[in-house]
């Protein structure tokens, strides 16, 4: 399975989320912003 496919079936599990987990509570930032995080890994 290439990168590309994998990325593709993450995004589309639901395991991305744009909220914060806080005393077991997923909540929105109080000003509605998000970051985008780029996550370096590889795949041997």
């Amino acid at each position: 399975m290439d990168a590309q496919s994998v990325t593709a079936r993450l995004k589309n599990s639901g395991l991305f989320r744009t909220q914060g987990l806080i005393g077991g509570k997923w909540i929105d930032a109080y000003d509605g912003k998000t970051i985008k995080l780029l996550v370096i890994y590889t795949m041997n």
